[in-house]
């Protein structure tokens, strides 16, 4: 009954945040609209209050999304990821199934699937919609008798405004996608790989709309001899300067979130992307205090998530061991509290103090909090400065490092729709095979838990540089997590090994090297303590009874403790808005009909906005996180036990040696087999590789004999 009830709130709080979600979408596709103007206007005038003279603007547009953002966190409260589920057979995938069809394969958007590719029609639609509506609006509202300009000067005019005005929606949209492990997200079915391709395409969509909305302004300053406008500083209208600053920032943070620029210097558009605070702060100076409230909603659901994420970052946990599984490859494995639950390919951002304080990079989890409830572990390789200095100081010092790190997540997407999938193709290249170790724990668990039922086969292409590479596979022994593993499933690895010509593995088998870190004294009371990466029950007793520092769950999508805190930090703004609001601002310029400064007026929304988010929210969170600290959490023999041996490890049925996969061999020989079935085909690793398979699953989806091939790519781009 409890169970019903529990599940009956959570489909009701669901419901209502779509609801809301939709009607606030609705509102803006109207905004343009005289329908619309001729209900606003009005309604503005009557429902402002001494307190608050922007309360229209944060009622219709800022608070339906703070209500979505507290519905959803509530909705997944406690929501305890229990690896795969059954889902009914009325659910699976079928041949018109947007999101798995990859539509376009190659050119500057790279892999676009159906569903990607619909929701950019409808994004750049809905922009050309807006300014389009806009302009034909106010084009017809020009009294022509009163005008001091040729016409065209006007409607030059009334197109740059409109530009402005066609990039308001993005702008209150940017900040969902980037939310991490938001509810939101989740509440949509869109996984954080998409989401980062959404968040992109909503800023260039934007920046397009005010680059034009800028350069028109120019021309048309120009034109009329007034291009100081561009650098003057107005109180009681739009400034030019606010936003050439703006519009500066944005095209800089763009500039250097290019993919071939992100991939040489990440750090470069890691620190320029922090430029967003003041790219906020001008966007509210240039248009005002009632502008910057339509757009709060999605900043200050951002604000909250940032704030919590740095809650979870200030923590220091301990670095259990490091396996060392090639010269370019090494394991991390942390310790984790058991109450930590996370679904398969879930990723954290991991700081290494002894590296950068301020470096936080990207890496997914390859272990499984079903199998190993009390340790994460993070597979890294050599790419770029910041992991070849990783790999370097743990290869140098060895035992006698003292390492300890920052951990920010796990977060990750439910993958319950693998359950939809008759036969499975895993395709991995390099590190790529990250998701897929703890997708494959995660199957075998739910297989031997009776939640899932087997898939007929499961193939794993593995595409590595050295065969040493290839121990990353003994993380896995599928008979200790599935007992029944031999009759239950059937996994099929291929290996390619491509800087190796002619090799016997069995020559290369010295196997991973593990290394002891030596604790100082200072990290922990009682002396030294010895942790291996692989613990054994020897070992475990020898630091049973010290405390590690473990990995918590993430505040960031933890249901309660992220409603109390969205609440609290809009309550907080709201009540400190209101008392300048009637104090300060209805006292001295409203009562008096004098116009107030719009650039102030911003100033101070975005100050109470912060001031709602770093006290009344951070006081919330800091409460929360207080408690959680109290909790001690010691490891025991019995459950820091060993999941990985050598000997019973998942081992690869045929090793290729000096060249990569054919995947159009490997595509026919499955279309052989899975004549009626419905297959999922997974890609993680090198576009060139991604591509390849997503085109051949394009190609097999149209020909193949009653088979559909859902594609899925794993990766995701900072």
């Amino acid at each position: 009954m409890e169970s019903a009830r529990h599940g009956g709130t959570k489909a009701v709080l669901k419901f209502s945040a779509i609801v809301v979600l939709v009607l606030w979408t609705f509102l803006w596709f109207m905004r343009p609209l005289d329908a619309y103007q001729k209900f606003w206007t009005p309604a503005q005038a009557q429902t402002r209050t001494k307190a608050y003279y922007n309360g229209p603007q944060i009622v219709v547009y800022c608070a339906p999304i703070i209500f979505a953002g507290i519905a959803t966190a509530l909705a997944y409260h406690h929501k305890r990821k229990q690896a795969f589920k059954i889902k009914n057979s009325s659910l699976r995938a079928f041949r018109s199934n947007p999101e798995t069809y990859p539509l376009f394969i190659r050119g500057p958007l790279s892999i676009v699937s159906a569903a990607d590719f619909l929701f950019l029609c409808a994004l750049v639609l809905f922009t050309v919609y807006t300014f389009t509506a806009y302009y034909i609006r106010s084009v017809n509202s020009i009294n022509r008798a009163k005008l001091r300009e040729p016409l065209w000067h006007k409607k030059l005019e009334i197109a740059a405004v409109e530009a402005g005005l066609a990039g308001l929606f993005c702008m209150a949209i940017l900040f969902f996608p980037v939310t991490r492990g938001s509810t939101l997200l989740r509440l949509l079915n869109i996984p954080f790989e998409h989401a980062v391709k959404y968040h992109i395409w909503i800023g260039i969509t934007m920046l397009v709309a005010w680059t034009v909305h800028g350069l028109l302004y120019i021309i048309y300053w120009i034109i009329e001899k007034k291009i100081h406008e561009l650098w003057a500083w107005h109180s009681d209208e739009i400034s030019g300067l606010s936003g050439l600053i703006a519009l500066i920032i944005g095209l800089v943070m763009w500039a250097t979130s290019i993919g071939w620029v992100r991939k040489a210097n990440f750090e470069l558009f890691y620190y320029t992307h922090h430029l967003y605070i003041l790219f906020i702060l001008f966007f509210g100076l240039h248009l005002g205090d009632r502008f910057y409230a339509m757009v709060l909603g999605g900043v200050m659901l951002f604000a909250v998530n940032r704030l919590l994420r740095f809650v979870q970052s200030r923590q220091k946990v301990d670095v259990m061991g490091v396996r060392v599984l090639s010269s370019e490859t090494i394991e991390l494995v942390f310790a984790k509290e058991p109450e930590l639950h996370y679904s398969a390919a879930s990723f954290v951002f991991l700081n290494l103090p002894a590296i950068s304080k301020l470096d936080w990079h990207p890496f997914t989890v390859i272990s499984s909090s079903n199998v190993e409830t009390d340790r994460l572990t993070l597979l890294i390789k050599k790419n770029g400065d910041w992991t070849s200095k990783i790999i370097s100081m743990i290869q140098d010092n060895g035992g006698s490092l003292q390492l300890e790190a920052g951990i920010e997540g796990p977060y990750g997407h439910n993958l319950d729709y693998i359950s939809r999938y008759q036969v499975l193709v895993f395709i991995a290249g390099g590190s790529g095979i990250s998701p897929f170790l703890s997708m494959l724990k995660d199957i075998l668990y739910s297989i031997q838990a009776k939640s899932l039922t087997p898939p007929k086969d499961i193939i794993l292409v593995y595409t590595v540089k050295t065969s040493d590479e290839l121990h990353i596979l003994n993380s896995i022994t599928p008979a200790l997590i599935c007992p029944e593993f031999a009759h239950a499933l059937n996994i099929e690895v291929q290996a390619y090994v491509t800087r190796e010509q002619a090799a016997d593995l069995e020559q290369n088998n010295a196997g991973p090297k593990e290394i002891q870190l030596l604790k100082a004294p200072s990290i922990r009371k009682g002396g030294p303590v010895l942790i291996h990466a692989e613990p054994s029950p020897k070992s475990v007793t020898r630091y049973a009874a010290q405390q590690l520092r473990a990995i918590s769950p993430p505040l960031a999508g933890s249901g309660v403790v992220e409603a109390a805190v969205i609440f609290a930090s809009f309550f907080g703004f709201m009540f400190l808005a209101g008392i300048i609001g009637r104090f300060w601002i209805y006292s001295h310029y409203t009562s008096k009909d004098k116009d107030f400064d719009r650039s102030l007026g911003a100033l101070l929304a975005f100050l109470e906005s912060l001031f709602g988010v770093i006290i009344a929210g951070a006081a919330i969170a800091y409460v929360a996180n207080s408690v959680r600290r109290k909790r001690q959490w010691t490891p025991s023999p019995t459950t820091m036990t060993n999941v990985g041996s050598p000997e019973e490890s998942l081992k690869p049925v045929s090793v290729h040696y000096g060249h990569r996969p054919d995947f159009a061999s490997v595509f026919a020989g499955l279309a052989k087999s899975t004549i009626n079935m419905n297959v999922g085909v997974f890609a993680c690793g090198p576009m060139s590789m991604q591509e390849g398979v997503a085109a051949l699953c394009q190609e097999y989806r149209k020909t193949a004999e009653n088979a559909t091939y859902n594609y899925h790519s794993l990766n995701f781009d900072l």
